[in-house]
C-alpha cells in the first residue's frame, strides 16, 4: 500500500479529529474513505452518458461523413422481403 503525506490546515485538522475521533487510525480511515468516495464520484462522472446538448456539441466538432448508401431504400427492401417471406410461410402452413 502506498503512503500519502498531506498538509492540512489547523482548523480542518481539528474538525476532522472531532468528526472521526481522536484515534489516529480513525482519522486516517475517515480521510481514506472520503478520498475513495471522491475518486469514485469523479470516475462515475467521466463515464456517465452524455446529455443531448453535450452530444450535439461534440458532434459539431466532428467531420461530416458522406457515404453512398440509401438507408431508406435498404429498410424498404428489407420490409418487402420479410413481407414476402411471411406470406410464403403462411401459404405453406
Amino acid at each position: 500500500m502506498a503512503s500519502l503525506e498531506l498538509n492540512v490546515p489547523d482548523d480542518l485538522h481539528e474538525r476532522l479529529r472531532r468528526v472521526a475521533g481522536t484515534d489516529y487510525g480513525a482519522v486516517s480511515e475517515f480521510a481514506l474513505t472520503a478520498i475513495r468516495r471522491k475518486v469514485e464520484r469523479v470516475e462515475q462522472k467521466e463515464h456517465r452518458e452524455l446529455t443531448m446538448a453535450e452530444w450535439q456539441a461534440r458532434r459539431k466538432n466532428r467531420p461530416t461523413l458522406h457515404i453512398n448508401f440509401d438507408a431508406a431504400a435498404a429498410i424498404s427492401e428489407e420490409q418487402q422481403q420479410r413481407t414476402r417471406q411471411s406470406g410464403a410461410s403462411r401459404g405453406n402452413a
